[in-house]
């Protein structure tokens, strides 16, 4: 039978079973035959980002800035008038205060120095009445001294009156001498006192006793004549020691000691007030031998030499007024063996003259009065001309100040040194006030204002290292504590130190690398980008490429983020460079290391 003959259902079959025999021997002659090896994949290409580059690796931010200066001025005119001279030209390198410009002003220059002499003649009258001041407080202090010598002598002159007058009634004889001794026991009391301001007044001169006192000027003392300064020491412990003496006898003498007591008192007392007036007047030799200088003046020279002339002069008074006082006692002694002196007329003439010295002690107690209250009011009269004379002085103080002010304006002068930007004035020129002069510009600071992310600030410290242009001579000086408002960035003012010929103009744009914070750039962190680190659930790793050009895959310990950047903790210091990217990295490709 033929194909052709069968039905059609059947020619489908049997069409169905041979493309299955086929297909099948087909496989089998497949699987009979040798596998072919697959091609084998081209290498990766993969860029190596260096590890001894480590200031690179250091950069936190990049970004641009203009150059600064530190310190510049824009100066203009303070007053109308014509230019006399230009002093500097454009690029002229200036000091702080030099004159850069300047008006003619021969007005003002003889204004100024008008008010100066008036100045110096207030002056020189305000000194004319401190020494008159000085003076008269010397002549004051001789006055009191003078009038307490005067009453003094006038209330022995009554005393003396009184025992005259009493020792002619026979029930008083036998009291004349007691009373002689109270008087002279009362008159050494004050000598004591006397001789002991005596001795402050001269220690303040020597600083024997008080070391300090006359720290201002005993380098002085004697300048002229050295001598003079041994002998007044000498003479101080010579006199001093004989007022110990006096003093140790009053000190065991009362108003009823014996005679013979207040006797050896008076001996001491008058040895004791020869003693110090030699030791005034080796004083005053010795003021005369001392100079003066600018920490002690002439005035406060001359109110020590009138101190010490007032104080010998006292000195002087009281051995006259002891010696009046040895002849008072010598006299009521001899009065005392002459009884008989008792005649009428001889009573008479004792009550005039005790009571004429009653009256003569009165009307010197009225003029000693007088003359104090006169002394003390010229004195004060002095001290209210002195009070006009300040106030002179504050006003023509404050002339020569306002004239002096003027007289600056004429000359334009620079605060700051630098270099001149610009002059906009020339010589004959008539300005008005405010008309710029020059500009002034310090090229040895310079800055630059510059703005980073916020999320480099952890890595940024005052005094850390920028390049500029690509030399690390920035440093930042200031971090704004805030991010500004509208760049939403956080501002860095740098400085730039130009070395190695750099120069930089003010006005010129730069490019700023930003580093993280070091002590120095060999010992910043590395910081790898992130897109560098692999990154797993429990590690993190870099890829590095071997001398076969086969990836490795390392393990790190990583740090803190740095902007895009992290620290890696770990020791790569045997590694040349890492993989840039780790994305599409597996450990054991096969690489090709191109260049960026």
């Amino acid at each position: 039978m033929s194909i052709k003959k069968l039905p059609k259902s059947t020619k489908l079959v049997l069409l169905g079973i041979v493309v299955l025999i086929i297909v099948m021997g087909m496989i089998i002659s497949r699987e009979g035959k040798s596998v072919s090896p697959e091609p084998v994949e081209k290498s990766m290409p993969v860029i190596l980002l260096p590890l001894n580059n480590i200031t690179d690796n250091s950069v936190v931010s990049i970004t641009s800035g203009e150059i600064e200066s530190l310190e510049q001025v824009t100066l203009s005119s303070e007053m109308s008038g014509t230019i006399a001279q230009v002093n500097v030209s454009i690029g002229d390198k200036i000091s702080a205060g030099q004159a850069l410009v300047q008006f003619k002003a021969a007005d003002k220059s003889a204004q100024l120095a008008q008010v100066q002499a008036d100045y110096d003649n207030t002056l020189a009258a305000e000194a004319s009445l401190l020494a008159q001041i000085e003076t008269a407080k010397a002549n004051h202090q001789k006055l009191i001294l003078s009038t307490e010598n005067r009453v003094a002598t006038a209330e022995i002159a009554v005393e003396k009156s009184k025992n005259n007058l009493t020792q002619n009634a026979p029930q008083a004889t036998e009291n004349l001498i007691s009373d002689a001794y109270d008087n002279a026991y009362i008159f050494l009391t004050s000598v004591q006192n006397s001789l002991t301001k005596k001795f402050q007044d001269a220690d303040s001169i020597l600083g024997i006793e008080n070391t300090y006192i006359n720290n201002k000027f005993k380098y002085l003392l004697g300048a002229k004549n050295s001598h003079t300064l041994n002998t007044a020491n000498e003479s101080y412990h010579l006199a001093i020691k004989e007022k110990l003496k006096f003093d140790t006898t009053m000190s065991n003498l009362s108003i009823s000691s014996n005679d013979s007591q207040i006797d050896a008192a008076i001996v001491l007392a008058d040895s004791a007030l020869l003693e110090t007036k030699t030791l005034f007047l080796d004083l005053t030799s010795l003021l005369d031998s001392t100079i003066v200088s600018s920490d002690f003046s002439q005035n406060e020279l001359n109110s020590l030499i009138n101190m010490v002339n007032t104080s010998r002069d006292d000195i002087s008074n009281k051995r006259t007024m002891l010696i009046n006082i040895k002849q008072s006692l010598q006299d009521a002694k001899n009065t005392l063996d002459n009884r008989e002196l008792t005649n009428l007329k001889n009573k008479v003439d004792l009550e005039i003259t005790y009571r004429k010295s009653l009256s003569d002690l009165e009307d010197i107690k009225k003029q000693v009065a007088a003359d104090i209250y006169a002394s003390e009011a010229g004195i004060k009269q002095l001290e209210v001309n002195l009070g006009s004379q300040d106030a002179m002085i504050k006003r023509s103080l404050a002339s020569i100040s306002g004239v002096q002010a003027e007289f600056a304006k004429t000359s334009v002068r620079s605060p700051i040194s630098g270099t001149v930007a610009s002059i906009d004035v020339k010589m004959g020129e008539l300005v008005s006030t405010g008309k710029i002069v020059a500009k002034i510009i310090n090229t040895d600071g310079l800055q630059v204002k510059a703005f980073v992310p916020d999320s480099v600030l952890a890595s940024l410290k005052i005094g850390g290292t920028v390049l500029v242009d690509g030399s690390p001579i920035g440093t930042i000086l200031r971090i704004a504590p805030s991010v500004n408002e509208i760049t939403k960035k956080v501002e860095l003012i740098i400085s730039v130190e130009p070395k190695d010929g750099l120069t930089f103009l003010v006005g010129q744009f730069v490019e700023l690398k930003i580093l993280a914070s070091a002590d120095n750039l060999v010992d910043a962190p590395i910081l790898l980008p992130l897109q560098a680190i692999k990154v797993d659930p429990t590690s993190h790793s870099i890829f590095v490429v071997n001398d076969q050009n086969i990836v490795e895959e390392i393990q790190v310990e990583t740090g803190k983020l740095v902007g895009d950047k992290i620290e890696i903790i770990s020791d790569l210091s045997i590694y040349d460079a890492v993989i840039s990217t780790a994305r599409g990295i597996v450990a054991g490709q096969a690489v090709t290391v191109i260049q960026e």
